[in-house]
């Protein structure tokens, strides 16, 4: 068994953009809920885009050092797990581009503190419409996975007493 097989926690750089990824996210929702659309929730959507976007290269890269868990869970939990890891991992990338895409097409650039972070496109009302629709609505989808993937690691932490939630921490 190598080094890399015996960790008992994942790399520094996969736990630090886990958890600054939570930080932008829950920074993008607060926004809304408290109404502080501009520039602070186009802020922290964009960051959680970019931090997603590094978060999936890095995932693949280093893939190998995934440490297990103990005890091993049950295939269907595997399942589980990789199918809410995907949603979030895609919908971190997505959720952002449909506002940021949206805004675009309402020909809005995406500014934070003057500096322009995303361009207006040519104005096309129908294509934005749409677009800010569906990020609305998958907002809460991605709410309900991010839920799901909380529960499930506390459930393993407090219920399974496994290793699950110690590796990311």
């Amino acid at each position: 068994m190598t080094t890399l097989q015996k960790s008992t926690k994942y790399p520094l750089i996969s736990i630090a953009l886990h958890w600054f990824i939570l930080v932008a996210v829950v920074g993008a929702y607060v926004c809304v809920w408290a109404k502080l659309y501009n520039p602070w929730h186009f802020f922290f959507g964009a960051l959680a885009l970019v931090l997603s976007v590094v978060r999936f290269v890095t995932m693949h890269a280093l893939a190998k050092r995934k440490p297990a868990i103990i005890p091993p869970i049950s295939p269907l939990q595997n399942l589980a797990a990789l199918v809410i890891k995907i949603v979030l991992a895609l919908g971190f990338i997505i959720l952002p581009l449909q506002g940021l895409l949206g805004r675009a097409f309402y020909g809005r650039a995406t500014d934070f503190w003057r500096v322009e972070i995303f361009p207006a496109f040519d104005v096309n009302p129908e294509i934005a419409s749409k677009l800010l629709q569906g990020h609305v609505v998958f907002a809460y989808v991605l709410l309900g996975a991010i839920g799901l993937h909380a529960a499930a690691a506390l459930f393993h932490h407090f219920v399974r007493k496994d290793n699950t939630l110690k590796r990311m921490m």
